[in-house]
């Protein structure tokens, strides 16, 4: 039993992991549960059990699943850079190395999803709106430390939606000049917040 269990979880698994790199690529309207199942080679199956909500459910988790993968990396980067004037460098560096490792076919899996099913009621939109906020409260627990919550707070949205707008340039021009000049603006904004100018 245990042994079945386990294989339950591993194709489950498979199949999260499978979605999460599909949707970042081709987005979700572009990509099948065939395909999904295809590239975990997983039976059809076993889409049905593990995710009765159909193609809906596969993509929360995947986005749940995309969203604590980038979250642990950023909460890592930011363990190591004690200097918060040097903070926009480690969060946008991230970013810009995946978009390299990925010759700019992809660049964040929440925003790829998250712009198709944007003005719609889908649980998924959901799902990316709160991984968004997951994100942001990293990097506002990492400024606390230095400003006031509130301000911490403005401070993060800020710098990610303006490191999500130059991602998505950078993206579409294949060049991270543009996520360059986000880093700038980003460190200067918390630099001038921290010193209360």
């Amino acid at each position: 039993m245990a042994t079945t269990t386990k294989k339950g979880e591993e194709t489950k698994s498979r199949i999260i992991q499978a979605a999460a790199e599909l949707f970042e690529r081709r987005g979700y309207y572009g990509t099948g549960m065939n395909e999904i199942l295809s590239r975990a080679s997983a039976p059809k199956g076993s889409a049905y059990f593990h995710f009765p909500g159909g193609k809906d459910d596969v993509a929360i988790h995947a986005i749940q699943f995309a969203g604590k993968q980038i979250g642990d990396l950023l909460k890592a980067g930011l363990a190591v850079e004690q200097n918060p004037h040097k903070i926009m460098g480690v969060l946008v560096g991230f970013f810009k190395m995946r978009l390299v490792q990925e010759d700019f076919r992809c660049g964040c899996p929440v925003g790829t999803v998250g712009l198709e099913l944007s003005g719609t009621d889908s649980p998924v939109l959901d799902a990316c709106k709160s991984t968004y906020l997951q994100w942001s409260q990293i990097l506002a627990d990492y400024l606390s430390v230095h400003i006031d919550e509130a301000k911490a707070g403005e401070v993060a949205d800020a710098a990610f939606s303006m490191i999500q707008g130059g991602l998505m340039v950078s993206r579409i021009n294949s060049d991270l000049s543009h996520l360059d000049i986000v880093e700038k603006y980003c460190t200067a904004l918390v630099v001038d917040t921290i010193s209360g100018t």
